[in-house]
């Protein structure tokens, strides 16, 4: 498909504006500009019910502009979705809240997306990523690569929010992230699941609490690991950390490396920057030149524990071998 302007209201996609049980394969869809308002895509606007399929799907185009749920090649999908190897390279995609790269939200928990990305630059307002807005099932294989901007909360490289018990692994994003709000990462925004080899590469500015170079929140149950941020980290609140931001209990984080200048106001460190609850931190590298906290509570491995009783391994737990710097 090939155009130069696509203008609509909800519903506005390159291929399918809304439906079910589909098999898209090979579509290629090409345009200067695609406009809508919710539920705008390079492809899908919204996959509802039954279970659909993409494959080798590509999106090239100027500008992709929507309101909520706007994504490079899906806006939303409620249904199980498979997706192998669909990629969208777009100047700019611009929505307000659940905004991403290649899609806005998908919520079912079997979704299933492997070797697929985005480039673009992005902006919305809440639940924006470079790759998508929010998350839920087994992804693997995934990049994002552009600059975000948000106006709100819940904001990563490769989604603002990964939804419970999922999984993402083997994925990497590179681009600068700006966000007003909390839960931001390098990565993930708010992440509920298991997350391993995962790369971080840029600088990352908010006006809030809860920013990591891999995740900015952290939630109980929850395990990181094999994971690497390169960039320096800018952030006017609480809880900020080289990796992790936030850790709540039962959490576990190790074999990371985190190598950047990290700023914040308390609670900072150079791995995670505050610990609540019964998390395990061992094996990791923070090999930042700088840890800084303009209130103190700051650590080279992590910089406050509001409560809970954490466990550490080879980085120790003392003020001794923390390696505090300011």
């Amino acid at each position: 498909v090939s155009s130069s302007i696509m203008q609509g209201g909800q519903y506005t996609a390159g291929a399918v504006g809304c439906g079910h049980s589909m098999v898209l394969d090979g579509n290629k869809i090409s345009c200067q500009n695609i406009s809508g308002s919710c539920f705008t895509a390079g492809v899908i606007g919204y996959a509802n019910f039954k279970e659909s399929s993409l494959t080798n799907n590509i999106v090239t185009c100027n500008t992709l502009t929507g309101n909520d749920f706007t994504g490079g090649v899906m806006g939303s999908s409620s249904a199980d979705i498979t997706a192998t190897n669909c990629y969208a390279s777009i100047d700019q995609v611009k929505g307000n809240e659940y905004t991403g790269g290649f899609a806005g939200s998908l919520t079912s928990s079997s979704t299933d997306i492997n070797h697929c990305g985005a480039i673009a630059h992005v902006e919305g307002t809440q639940y924006v990523g470079g790759f998508a807005g929010s998350l839920f099932g087994t992804l693997n294989n995934l990049f994002a690569i552009g600059d975000i901007e948000s106006t709100s909360s819940y904001v990563g490289g490769i989604t603002g929010y990964l939804d419970s018990i999922s999984s993402l692994s083997n994925s990497y994003y590179s681009g600068d992230i700006n966000a007003n709000g909390n839960s931001v990462g390098g990565i993930v925004g708010y992440a509920f699941g298991t997350l391993n080899n995962l790369f971080a590469i840029g600088d990352i500015e908010s006006t809030s609490s809860y920013v990591g170079g891999i995740t900015g929140y952290l939630d109980s149950i929850s395990s990181l690991s094999n994971s690497y941020y390169s960039g320096d980290i800018n952030a006017n609140g609480n809880g900020v950390g080289g990796i992790v931001g936030n850790a709540k209990d039962s959490t576990f984080i190790a074999k990371n490396y985190s190598n950047g200048k990290i700023n914040g106001t308390q609670g900072v460190g150079g791995i995670v920057g505050q610990i609540d609850g019964s998390a395990t931190i061992k094996c990791n590298v923070a090999a930042g030149e700088m840890v800084n906290a303009v209130n103190g509570d700051v650590g080279r491995i992590y910089g406050a524990i509001g409560s809970g009783t954490p466990t550490f391994g080879e980085t120790g737990s003392s003020n001794s071998n923390r390696g505090l710097t300011t």
